[in-house]
């Protein structure tokens, strides 16, 4: 069931490396254009410039990450489509694409984090059965 595990959390990876770009951006703001055009031959215009590559660099990885990541939910969601219980089904879509912690999915339903863990194993191989062929052949 670690593959199923492994195959599932991909979206929950993807959601903590675009959270950790996006805060970067935000810790090292654009460089101010109006000053980078005035110095752009002296040393702080070149600083100014690695800044705003930087940046430039940071969003086109956000952007590449977010795309993967809209991929990688449609897959997940079509082999979530597959369980019927809609408790397990639940579970699954909120640790899996909408990438809430277990403590939170616990308090979510009022459930203990075991009952949660429970639930968590008796769903994964009902994912197992419905993985893309290729997946399984990586075992």
């Amino acid at each position: 069931m670690q593959l199923t595990v492994k195959w599932l959390s991909r979206n929950f990876n993807l959601n903590r490396q675009i959270a950790d770009l996006k805060r970067r951006q935000e810790n090292e703001p654009l460089a101010n254009i109006s000053q980078y055009e005035q110095t752009f031959s002296g040393a702080v215009g070149n600083l100014q410039e690695m800044k705003m590559i930087n940046y430039a660099e940071r969003n086109a990885r956000i952007e590449e990450l977010t795309l993967e990541q809209h991929r990688v939910c449609k897959e997940i969601r079509k082999a979530v489509s597959y369980v019927d219980d809609p408790t397990l089904w639940s579970l699954l879509t909120d640790r899996y694409i909408e990438c809430m912690e277990w403590k939170t999915i616990a308090d979510k339903y009022c459930f203990s984090m075991r009952h949660v863990f429970n639930l968590h194993g008796k769903a994964l191989p009902i994912v197992y059965r419905h993985l893309p062929k290729g997946v399984k052949n990586e075992e």
